[in-house]
């Protein structure tokens, strides 16, 4: 099989789903249940474990050998089985159809963030989270003539008629928090200047929005900085469970499929959330280039609920970041054509002088310095035109 081709097109797992997506809503459920198992000590290494399969059924799994490391929950996503399907839009016959299931328990090593205890101040300095909040509100460091928080609450106000019945915000995939890197801290913060400006338009009490943010990475630690700014944190998968037609979806660049999850067990209870900020969704669902930005490629159920709603663009990446005569537009173009590591500048330009290196060395970490001001990159604001 040509699995380059057959992860570029995922029509013919589409074929072979006949209408049925994906991830449903029960499969989610005993994700959830497993992590809670897991959380609470209930398994141990050798146990059978279920998992919900396709065809309505249940597939068992022992759980792994585990010894020094962590057990976390690996979902696949729609590109990953398109490979083990063919022309037809079916399994090889070397491939047992029943064992394609949504997700298993794998390994992983100690998470450095755990281990080195990244969101903890080093002994005798204060932890930096209010002055990066305070950063966040006031300065004017954006390529824009005002702070990003007021770019992002002009933006809410813009919808408010489409938002006024949001009770909820559910962050998927912002971090675990870390001392000495800001960008999942205000992403964070971000959230609760969106829920600050729903509490604004009229009707709404100060307690009628609530923020919960889902990440397997955060420690203790991190779901205590959390709840100072009045966000409940999971690391489980109750996320996914509560999202409603009134609920407001922030997700940036995951490691996991979690919109095309969302898309598909929204689609099934039919009701998609009220807004998602999240990076673009494709219009091209069935074949793209295998550098997707992000582990979640579009599907038809992410277009169907982009074509439900308005949408607007939202970017804190400084416009002004040049290189060797050029000027980047976007995270994503910093991201593909960005200058080279100053360990290869030699190597990518060795027509020119030693002095002109260093110049351009220079120049690329300057615009490496600017490029990392950026906390939320390329995002884009979908917002459903009813509810």
């Amino acid at each position: 099989m040509d699995y380059e081709n057959a992860r570029n097109d995922i029509s013919r797992f589409y074929k072979w789903l006949d209408g049925k997506p994906l991830f449903k809503r029960n499969m989610i459920e005993a994700a959830n249940k497993l992590l809670k198992q897991l959380r609470l000590n209930e398994l141990e290494e050798g146990d059978e474990y279920q998992v919900p399969d396709f065809l309505d059924g249940k597939q068992t799994f022992l759980v792994p050998n585990y010894e020094g490391e962590k057990l976390s929950i690996s979902f696949f996503d729609y590109q990953q089985f398109s490979q083990n399907i063919n022309e037809d839009g079916v399994f090889p016959d070397n491939i047992d159809p029943h064992v394609a299931v949504p997700f298993i328990l794998t390994t992983i090593g100690s998470p450095r963030h755990t281990t080195q205890k990244l969101c903890h101040p080093e002994p005798g300095k204060d932890s930096p989270w209010k002055d990066w909040e305070t950063n966040w509100e006031t300065n004017k460091e954006s390529w824009e003539h005002e702070p990003t928080s007021q770019r992002l609450r002009t933006l809410i106000r813009k919808h408010a008629a489409q938002l006024e019945n949001v009770d909820r915000i559910i962050c998927f995939a912002l971090g675990s928090l870390d001392c000495s890197r800001r960008r999942s801290y205000i992403q964070h913060v971000a959230a609760c200047t969106i829920r600050d400006t729903l509490l604004e338009l009229p009707g709404k009490d100060k307690h009628s929005v609530c923020i919960l943010s889902q990440d397997p990475a955060f420690c203790p630690q991190c779901i205590n900085v959390l709840g100072d700014l009045g966000i409940e944190a999971t690391t489980g998968c109750a996320g996914w469970l509560e999202i409603t037609e009134n609920t407001f979806v922030i997700c940036i660049s995951p490691s996991a499929p979690v919109c095309q999850i969302i898309a598909d067990i929204t689609t099934e209870s039919g009701k998609p959330p009220a807004a998602m900020l999240c990076n673009v969704i494709e219009d091209e669902y069935l074949s793209f280039p295998l550098a997707y930005r992000t582990a979640d490629g579009s599907t038809e159920q992410m277009v169907a609920y982009k074509e439900s709603c308005v949408e607007d663009d939202f970017s804190d990446f400084p416009k002004d970041i040049t290189f060797n005569g050029r000027t980047f537009t976007s995270r994503e173009d910093y991201r593909v054509n960005g200058p080279p590591a100053a360990a290869n500048m030699a190597e990518s330009y060795p027509n020119l002088p030693e002095e002109a290196l260093e110049k351009l060395k220079d120049e690329a970490m300057l615009a490496n310095r600017r490029a990392n001001l950026s906390n939320l990159g390329d995002l884009k604001l979908y917002v459903r035109k009813s509810n």
